[in-house]
């Protein structure tokens, strides 16, 4: 009698479970409002606390006469193709999540029961080994270069120089400054 009773529990323990939101629910939620913002300033919200100095570094940028509309114009192009996940891969508490408009992953970690945006190490790993520091074969190389290593200034004096900066963040600078790193 007693796995009678058992049974139907056990199913809405699984059903309760079920509902909280997951890493792709997270950043789905977290893009609609950037982009009804116009802004990342949303992300600053599903932020882990080590990523918040780098995100609102990078928030700042769309608030920038020169810089902020080109980037608010790049995210709008984000968001008019749609915001659905590409894929998603849950390993324990921390995961990547890959929009369709934007194939470059989000890193999340759970932390009391949410997804939080995290910077990955493997980001500064990759960007170390894989690319050159600038692109060289522009005429304004060495503006963008300039450019590029006073903002990576800025960021490691705001959140430590061995800190990994997120692929989001990296992005912003290389638009902002017109270069790559």
């Amino acid at each position: 009698m007693k796995i009678f009773f058992l049974i139907p529990l056990t199913s809405l323990l699984f059903a309760a479970c079920s509902n909280a939101p997951g890493p792709g629910d997270t950043v789905i939620e977290m893009y609609k409002k950037m982009c009804a913002a116009k802004s990342i300033k949303p992300m600053i919200d599903y932020a882990a606390p080590e990523s918040l100095p780098l995100l609102e570094m990078a928030a700042k940028l769309y608030d920038d006469k020169d810089k902020g509309p080109k980037l608010t114009a790049d995210l709008v192009g984000r968001c008019e193709k749609g915001i659905k996940v590409k894929e998603e891969k849950v390993s324990g508490d921390t995961a990547v999540v890959v929009m369709l408009a934007d194939d470059k992953p989000t890193d999340l970690r759970k932390i009391d029961g949410k997804w939080k945006v995290t910077i990955s190490k493997n980001d500064k790993k990759e960007k170390s080994d894989s690319q050159p520091a600038i692109q060289s074969d522009k005429k304004d190389a060495s503006n963008a270069d300039a450019c590029i290593d006073k903002k990576l200034g800025q960021v490691r004096k705001e959140i430590g120089p061995d800190a990994v900066i997120s692929r989001a963040i990296i992005t912003e600078i290389e638009e902002s400054c017109g270069g790559k790193i």
